[in-house]
């Protein structure tokens, strides 16, 4: 099965079809969500992956990004809602 490069599979909501920023948002030191062009991807917390499995998300993440000369972002809001 050909597989498709993903500048030319439509996720986020900009109608382009190309895919501009994948962004960590931290809710706290212990977890994140992902988003690809502001749409939900997936939270990843310490409970369920560890340390190590969070650094591994993240970091594919951050080389898909890097491979496909996508914007990469990491936000930390936790600390925001006192």
């Amino acid at each position: 099965m050909p597989h498709l490069p993903l500048t030319s599979v439509s996720v986020g909501g900009n109608g382009s079809g190309e895919v501009k920023k994948i962004e960590i948002r931290y809710d706290s030191d212990e977890s994140f969500d992902i988003y690809v062009d502001d749409m939900y991807i997936r939270s990843a917390n310490h409970d369920e992956l560890g340390w190590a499995g969070m650094d591994a998300l993240k970091g594919a993440f951050e080389r898909l990004a890097e491979a496909k000369d996508i914007e990469f972002l990491i936000t930390e809001g936790f600390g925001d809602n006192d």
